[in-house]
């Protein structure tokens, strides 16, 4: 058993590697997508105090200018630094996707998750543009680690809840994709009460 987590940690500290390679290599040569100035642009403008909708036009839900913006204060502004910190919230995914994979299965199908997503270029580069694929990613995969991690149901009501509220505060358009695990756990809890019930 110990031998088994010394592999696995192994492994994703390979992966992470590469996966810190690879975006290395092409943070600073992606092609530059239209909207990144416009997200670059609201994060620095939250911080300086103004809001979207009111001080500014803003075409998303504003939970990335805030987060983005707050990361960025630290890191300081610009194309290559957004595209860093999506960098960032896309690592912390493959994590998420890690931990998910063990909790639904074992080890070594969550590894391979893991390492064929980090091998896929197209979702490195969408996640890490100045745009929300990278955040949105992440707190959507929070959301469904909740529920199916082994916590109490409080704890994990509650990291569902956050974490829908805020990759829903990315965009918008993901709102119907939590629709499908709500319905899921609604349908599973219903289940285990008519079982109880016909016993």
């Amino acid at each position: 058993m110990q031998n088994r987590l010394g592999n696995s940690r192994l492994a994703l500290l390979l992966i992470g590697i590469i996966y810190i390679a690879i975006v290395t290599w092409l943070v600073p040569r992606g092609t530059l997508d239209a909207d990144e100035g416009f997200y670059c642009a609201a994060a620095r403008r939250v911080m300086q105090g103004s809001l979207p909708y009111r001080d500014f036009g803003y075409t998303q839900t504003p939970a990335l200018a805030y987060l983005n913006g707050l990361v960025m204060e630290v890191t300081g502004f610009g194309f290559v630094r957004q595209r860093a910190v999506n960098a960032g919230w896309a690592l912390a995914t493959l994590l998420v996707i890690y931990r998910l994979g063990c909790v639904v299965g074992d080890r070594y199908p969550a590894l391979i998750a893991v390492w064929v997503t980090t091998w896929s270029l197209p979702w490195i580069y969408n996640a890490m543009l100045g745009k929300a694929y990278g955040a949105t990613g992440l707190f959507l995969s929070l959301a469904a680690l909740a529920i199916y991690e082994q916590w109490k149901y409080r704890s994990r009501t509650w990291l569902f809840a956050i974490a829908a509220a805020i990759a829903i505060g990315c965009r918008l358009t993901i709102a119907p994709m939590l629709g499908v695990p709500v319905s899921y756990t609604h349908l599973r809890a219903h289940e285990t009460r008519h079982d109880l019930v016909c016993r």
